[in-house]
């Protein structure tokens, strides 16, 4: 049951249809190589009411939830939402990926979640952000001043 406003993310790797303090893996990049992708999200949400599913084979957990915040970007509110999220890191990768615990994941009852130009979180992962509660601004913390 998909609005408008979420084909265009379809199009993007997003199909309409994340607790600060569990924060992510360390990253192999320069912190502000990650900090300039999630800047240049091309929209910027919180979602709730989340259902996180297990890792799959490629270490990325699927995320579904509601849009109850909309910073940046054409989505309406109480739009379902899905994407993919780098977690558990099951195969042990070494790279880009900014990798977050399942378990933290589903346990975040709002996760805010920057998404890129190509689709899905920007900055390799870096742009997903767990939270304990809805914000009045975006929530992400810059990797380069954490």
């Amino acid at each position: 049951m998909m609005r408008d406003s979420g084909k265009a993310l379809m199009a993007m790797g997003f199909s309409a249809g994340l607790m600060v303090a569990a924060g992510p893996a360390a990253a192999a990049l320069q912190c502000n190589y990650y900090d300039d992708l999630v800047a240049a999200a091309v929209m910027v949400l919180q979602i709730d009411n989340t259902t996180v599913l297990p890792p799959d084979a490629s270490s990325n957990c699927t995320v579904v939830g509601d849009v109850a915040r909309v910073f940046r970007g054409d989505m309406e509110v109480g739009t379902r939402v899905q994407t993919r999220v780098p977690c558990d890191n099951i195969n042990m990768e070494v790279g880009a990926g900014v990798f977050r615990d399942s378990e933290a994941l589903a346990a975040a009852p709002v996760i805010e979640l920057h998404i890129a130009p190509e689709g899905g979180p920007a900055g390799y992962g870096a742009g997903v952000v767990m939270l304990e509660a809805l914000t009045d601004a975006p929530a992400y913390i810059p990797m380069c001043e954490r």
